[in-house]
Order: C-alpha cells, then sequence, then structure tokens
C-alpha cells in the first residue's frame, strides 16, 4: 500500500513539474515560406537571436525542404 501512494506521488510530482516547465514560455504560430502553419514555442524561449533564428530556419527546412524564404510569426497570448 505505501510503495502505491509512493508511485502515486511520484507520478503526480512528474505531471506537474512537467505542466509547469511547458507553461514557462509563450507559444508562437509559425507561417513557413512554403504556406504550411507550425504552433512551436516563442522566441523567449531561447537564449539567443542566433539559437532562435537556426531553429526558425530548421522549421522552414523540415516543412518546406529549404532552410530560406519568408516566415510568418505571430505570438499566441
Amino acid at each position: 500500500m505505501k510503495a502505491k501512494r509512493k508511485l502515486l506521488g511520484v507520478l503526480v510530482a512528474l505531471v506537474l513539474s512537467a505542466g509547469v516547465s511547458v507553461s514557462v514560455y509563450a507559444w508562437a504560430r509559425v507561417k513557413t515560406s512554403c504556406g504550411k502553419e507550425v504552433n512551436t514555442v516563442d522566441q523567449r524561449a531561447f537564449d539567443t537571436y542566433g539559437e532562435w533564428m537556426d531553429y526558425m530556419g530548421d522549421l522552414n527546412e523540415a516543412y518546406c525542404g529549404t532552410r530560406t524564404g519568408t516566415m510568418r510569426y505571430q505570438e499566441i497570448r
């Protein structure tokens, strides 16, 4: 019985900590250069502007096959 309560306590703590870590950052909607819309973390989730730009290039490459092109960015509140 004590082992079940302990396991349940650990699981609850993990779920709560995961929820807090996800909600720390704002969310954003990105429209890639080929027109696909992606919901992702806000720019503030990155330490530097360069890291964020690399991430944006990665998103565009994953969805459109190229790292270049015009992308639109909108913060979701």
